[in-house]
């Protein structure tokens, strides 16, 4: 599976998904988005729905990356939504509700199911309608509407006699709302919910507001209701309204110039998905301190060969760039830096490049099997140039992302096998090289759960580790040299694709992606305490590897393409150590490979 396969499965399976059973025009998209965010524009990755919320797309989705995705199979496009809560301004939105809602629209699926809620349509804005009056303009399709109770201080409950819906009227001190629900989210019905957007329409009529859907998008006129498909979504497909628990979100509307500017009131609610822990507050994470990291005394920059992508170095730095890869296919190129030179060669032999720490020896994975069909592993002089091939597995099984032992004594292969009629290889186990002698032994994992991400080292150097994944459940699980299972760390976030090594330099600390919000997770490799030791406020879909034991470095958007930043644990950005202008699709097939100085 390649990088870019990676990162969407992973972008996929992480947030809210859109499918569709075609590719829908750009025109269209941003005309339904709208519906629910006027100031939403497409910018080169998608539709900016509001400036801190993304939907990012179209992604073709083939039935094997749908599988990686943990996605329901038969669609053609996805569209995943992405929160950026970087303070770029903008105001709050609720990513459930934009999906659901487009999905309605489009006759598409929502990704997670939606679950039923009481919502089925709102008025906001507006002038109060007195009672009587109320009940004189939805006599039709609410008949026998009466008073019911006050719910609190601020809202009001209508029912009716003969339907399960009934009408809230709040007030609070943003203005007035009309919120029309059902009792029973189990009964709900597509005459149900018709009526309810009905209902809705006529108080707009009468009182000035602005009629919205369940999911927040305005309801088209009555003399317009023509126009909109079917309110489930595409046949079959079963897209219902959504509530997550939550009874109501309260929306103002208001007006800006020639257009509107939805305002979103909520009742802690929506900052509850990003807020977690801070670094240094809570049981098990450490108290973190600002930290500095060494300013060079010199910044180099380096134009890459065949490439948009400038690096900064210094020599006082503790990782240094060793090779690179970019491209597919036909169109896979790898560079290598020259033995004590800052100049990166164009090697077409080998797939990839891993520099031990002394800088005197390379493990190189080979692009063609032997005359005898075996997977090649080069142990490279990096200075001579000299080679000894290790024969390890036999084709169709093929090894990528090569790493050195923390103690320098052996190699670690992830093996790979291409299977036909799948577009995504499968990771069949792993090779450790032993240096010395030269050998290779070749482990195959059965374990059902593992298989989607590369293998990694264990600081100990007697342990290989990699992602256990079974539906809802994600977990670290390390092997021995020969297979067995040594050790499981459960519950320590979900998985970041990490370019060079998980682990710290120490060996003490691992990064993964935290489960519940857009953070890096920092946990100790042991698994003690269950909670992660560090939590770094910082949006980022991979990451480059570890500075030293305070600082990571990460990638992340920055105008139209993307740069990585060396940042302590504060999520504070130190410096910047590479900028690149790629799109999106070669942003996602570079591969920079720093190797810890000697």
């Amino acid at each position: 599976m390649g990088v870019a396969d990676f990162l969407w499965a992973r972008r996929l399976r992480a947030g809210r998904a859109l499918l569709l059973g075609y590719q829908p025009d750009p025109a269209l998209l941003l005309e339904t988005v709208r519906l629910c965010s006027p100031i939403a524009y497409e910018d080169r990755k998608g539709v900016r729905v509001t400036r801190k919320m993304r939907l990012r797309g179209p992604i073709d989705l083939t039935p094997s990356l749908a599988a990686r995705a943990d996605l329901p199979t038969g669609w053609r496009t996805a569209y995943v939504l992405e929160e950026t809560w970087r303070d770029i301004g903008g105001r709050s939105c609720l990513p459930w509700d934009v999906v659901e809602g487009l999905a309605r629209r489009l006759n598409g699926c929502a990704h997670p199911p939606p679950r039923p809620g009481e919502a089925l349509s709102s008025v906001v804005g507006g002038s109060e309608i007195p009672t009587p009056r109320l009940v004189e303009v939805l006599a039709e399709v609410l008949p026998g509407l009466r008073f019911h109770e006050w719910i609190d201080d601020e809202t009001i409950s209508f029912r009716s006699e003969t339907s399960p819906i009934s009408v809230l009227f709040i007030r609070y001190s943003g203005g007035i709302e009309y919120s029309i629900e059902v009792e029973d989210p189990a009964a709900l019905t597509p005459d149900i919910l018709a009526t309810g957007e009905l209902a809705a329409l006529l108080i707009a009529e009468e009182a000035g507001g602005t009629a919205l859907d369940l999911n927040g998008f305005l309801l088209p006129p009555r003399n317009d209701r023509g126009g909109h498909p079917p309110p489930y979504g595409a046949a079959g497909q079963g897209v219902k309204p959504y509530s997550d628990g939550r009874r109501r979100v309260r929306r103002v509307w208001a007006a800006a110039g020639a257009g509107l500017v939805l305002t979103l009131v909520t009742v802690a609610i929506t900052l509850a998905v990003l807020a977690g822990a801070v670094p240094g507050s809570g049981d098990g994470l450490w108290a973190v301190t600002e930290t500095t990291a060494p300013a060079p005394s010199k910044d180099r920059q380096i134009r890459l060969p065949g490439s948009s992508i400038t690096i900064h170095e210094s020599d006082e730095d503790p990782i240094r760039l060793t090779s690179y890869t970019l491209g597919a296919g036909d169109e896979y190129r790898l560079h290598i830096r020259g033995a004590g030179t800052h100049e990166f060669v164009k090697n077409d032999e080998y797939g990839h490049y891993t520099l031990n720490p002394s800088g005197t020896h390379a493990l190189a994975t080979a692009r063609a099997y032997s005359t005898d069909n075996y997977e090649i592993v080069s142990i490279v002089d990096h200075r001579t140039g000299e080679v000894s091939d290790v024969k390890t597995a036999k084709a169709p099984l093929y090894g990528l992302y090569p790493r050195w032992s923390p103690d320098g004594t052996k190699g670690l292969i992830t093996l790979y096998e291409a299977v036909e009629g799948e577009a995504v290889p499968r990771i069949r186990g792993y090779t450790i090289i032993d240096i010395a002698t030269k050998k290779a032994s070749v482990v195959r994992v059965k374990d059902k759960d593992v298989g989607e991400w590369p293998y990694f080292w264990r600081a100990d150097s007697q342990a290989v580790g990699t992602w256990a994944i079974a539906k809802e459940t994600r977990q670290v699980r390390f092997y021995d040299l020969r297979g067995r299972v040594l050790q499981t760390l459960p519950d320590v976030g979900t998985p970041i694709w990490v370019e060079g090594e998980n682990t710290s330099p120490s060996g003490t600390l691992m990064i993964t992606y935290c489960a519940e919000a857009q953070e890096v997770c920092v946990w100790s490799t042991t698994g003690d305490g269950g909670k992660p030791k560090v939590r770094i406020p910082f949006e980022t879909d991979r990451i480059i590897g570890w500075y030293d034991d305070q600082h990571i470095v990460a990638w992340r958007e920055q105008g139209s393409g993307h740069e990585a930043v060396l940042i302590d644990f504060k999520g504070t950005v130190k410096r910047v150590l590479a900028t690149s202008a790629e799109d999106d699709e070669g942003f996602a097939r570079q591969f920079m490979l720093y190797t810890r100085a000697g």
